[in-house]
């Protein structure tokens, strides 16, 4: 194989720390977005109503601003509101 090639040695790290890291995976991959949902869709939207319509721009900005490491959870955030709102 070609000179710059990386691979997963799982030996070299100590055993107890690769148990922790496959058990608290799943629980991170599961919580994460749990707790976003939560937040954005429970306490901030509820939190917002008072600005009326607007609302729901401010949650989707916010949430854009959030998410903005990640390009394409904006387009597809803008897209999804812009559905929204036209419904």
């Amino acid at each position: 194989m070609g000179g710059n090639a990386v691979y997963f040695n799982a030996t070299a790290y100590p055993r107890t720390m690769m148990i922790i890291t496959w058990v608290l995976l799943p629980v991170q991959r599961l919580c994460g977005p749990i707790a976003e949902e939560l937040y954005f869709r429970g306490y901030l939207t509820s939190h917002v109503k008072r600005f009326g319509k607007a609302a729901a721009l401010i949650v989707t900005i916010l949430f854009s601003l959030y998410h903005l490491w990640a390009p394409f959870a904006n387009i597809f955030s803008v897209i999804i509101f812009i559905v929204g709102v036209a419904a």
